[in-house]
């Protein structure tokens, strides 16, 4: 009997493990392939049977911005008891529910095969291979011509974002899971640095870091765009300690500036966003809706309205519906036939649920990192700078495309923070 449970412990572990490296290998992929993978690793994760073991329970700091997740989900299902769109509430919640099973696998833990620095080479190797794909995607589409909007439409800037692969996975959500994996590209750097030529690893990882920032750049994602520079700056002034820090920083800056600028004039998406800035400075805000950019209305309009969302908000979900009020109140009527939502996660959550519940979430965002040590607070802070960036134009935390990415990338926080943990236990 014991020979058999062994065996078996053994096997789901194993598949455990293998499903688990197959999600981190589909997360650049539309979300349809995710999905059944990270329900089966959740699956086999409740075989292995861990929490039946009080052994197994790990309860650190670190669990603690997840318990408050749940915590802030446990507040959207309240807030249904007043929503004025029950429905659309209820479909949202769904969404957010696995956090719950993402708290059990942070409390009990994972099996002896992880190791952290294998995860995040599964993650970079899957966004390398989605890459390719799309660009086998792109080439067939161009060959037979048969491309499901406008060649015209279909340039160069925006390869990534816009024709097949705009069809098949949200220009968003790729950008997210791919500046994840240029960050991660740096610990992996790190780690193998240590066992191989550091000229041949570095040579690798900075040819795998430009096909990731070229592709962010195809996609034409202006928010993750803008973020990039940003991002570049961080690590630079992490990573190079000498005496020339503050001249070679300041011309990054200016580089990445002139680049910018330079970008407008080819980018059609940074060029329409110049534009309309042009428009602003020159005409004034009650110009604003007769701006291409509909955020510019929508926020304009919501701000507006501040006052009307009451102190609890209009309940969760409700924000589709009282937007399409307000588009009618203020007469933007372009507005209201292309039934636009928010678009901004931090207008939604206010929106929704009230002030309190905004600063609740900005609490989890900026705090998170605080409740984690060593590297594994660094990726924290690296993953909320990434997600709270992209909550600035797009409600990613209520898409299931970006949501199973926030799920994957928790758990393979937890990996890393439990590994940090026992390796402390073993050279204290």
């Amino acid at each position: 009997m014991n020979n058999f449970l062994g065996r078996y412990k053994k096997i789901i572990e194993q598949i455990n493990i293998a499903s688990f490296f197959l999600l981190l290998l589909s997360l650049a992929l539309p979300w349809c392939f995710t999905q059944p993978l990270f329900a089966i690793w959740l699956i086999t994760w409740f075989l292995e049977c861990r929490w039946l073991k009080k052994k197994n329970i790990h309860f650190g700091k670190h669990t603690i911005p997840i318990l408050l997740l749940c915590g802030f989900v446990a507040w959207e299902a309240l807030s249904l008891l007043w929503t004025i769109d029950r429905e659309q509430g209820i479909l949202e919640l769904q969404k957010h529910l696995p956090i719950y099973a993402v708290l059990l696998v942070a409390l009990f833990g994972i099996n002896k095969y992880y190791q952290s620095h294998q995860t995040k080479v599964a993650l970079i190797l899957g966004c390398l291979l989605a890459i390719f794909g799309y660009c086998m995607i792109i080439y067939w589409y161009r060959v037979q011509n048969t491309l499901p909007i406008s060649l015209n439409q279909f340039n160069f800037w925006s390869m990534f974002g816009n024709g097949p692969i705009g069809e098949i996975k949200h220009r968003s959500h790729l950008c997210i899971i791919l500046l994840i994996a240029f960050l991660f590209s740096f610990d992996v750097y790190q780690y193998y640095s240590k066992q191989y030529s550091t000229k041949l690893i570095g040579s690798v990882i900075s040819v795998i870091d430009i096909i990731f920032i070229t592709t962010i750049i195809l996609t034409g994602s202006r928010t993750a765009m803008l973020l990039l520079p940003i991002l570049l700056i961080i690590l630079f002034l992490k990573f190079y300690q000498g005496r020339w820090k503050k001249i070679i920083t300041c011309s990054i800056v200016v580089g990445i500036i002139t680049l910018f600028c330079l970008g407008t004039n080819y980018n059609d998406r940074l060029s329409s966003v110049k534009n309309d800035l042009l428009h602003l400075h020159q005409n004034g805000l009650e110009s604003i809706s007769s701006t291409q950019e509909p955020r510019l209305q929508i926020y304009s309009c919501a701000l507006r309205h501040w006052n009307e969302f009451g102190f609890w908000g209009v309940g969760y979900g409700g924000s589709e519906k009282e937007m399409m009020n307000l588009f009618a109140k203020d007469g933007l009527t372009n507005c209201l036939a292309k039934q636009y939502g928010i678009h901004n996660r931090y207008l939604k959550v206010w929106m929704e649920m009230g002030p309190i519940a905004l600063l609740f979430m900005l609490f989890i965002l900026i705090g998170s990192a605080f409740f984690h040590t060593g590297q594994v607070r660094k990726n924290v802070a690296y993953i909320c700078i990434v997600f709270g960036w992209s909550m600035l134009t797009e409600n990613v935390l209520t898409m299931i495309g970006a949501l199973y990415i926030f799920f994957t990338l928790i758990t393979l926080v937890q990996i890393e923070q439990h590994e940090q943990d026992l390796q402390r236990l073993d050279h204290p």
